[in-house]
């Protein structure tokens, strides 16, 4: 049934989701400003670079692909993104493990 298929959405409500679709939306866009050389990023159009800059921050969160700054403020950016994706990890496997238990 639809709730057992998206059971895994159950650790967060549906605010706390948006917020982190919002943020990856964001997170690509200010990639996209701090690193509009990169070698991420170099030849693409403006939207194939805000694609590719959204692929690379959503594969960053699940482990699948990372970014690839050059420029001292994309570095401390992308610590910073990552400091973060390991707090949402941090809190989804709590509230899993909440959710498991209850």
């Amino acid at each position: 049934t639809f709730e057992v298929i998206f059971s895994f959405l159950r650790p967060f409500e549906a605010p706390v989701w948006l917020l982190i679709l919002l943020l990856f939306v964001f997170t690509g866009v200010l990639y996209m400003w701090l690193e509009p050389d990169s070698e991420d990023l170099a030849g693409h159009s403006p939207l194939q670079a805000f694609g590719q800059s959204l692929f690379l921050t959503v594969g960053s969160f699940t482990g699948g692909a990372g970014f690839a700054p050059s420029t001292k403020l994309g570095k401390f950016f992308v610590i910073g993104w990552t400091f973060t994706v390991l707090l949402l990890t941090s809190a989804y496997t709590a509230n899993l493990a909440t959710v498991l238990i209850v």
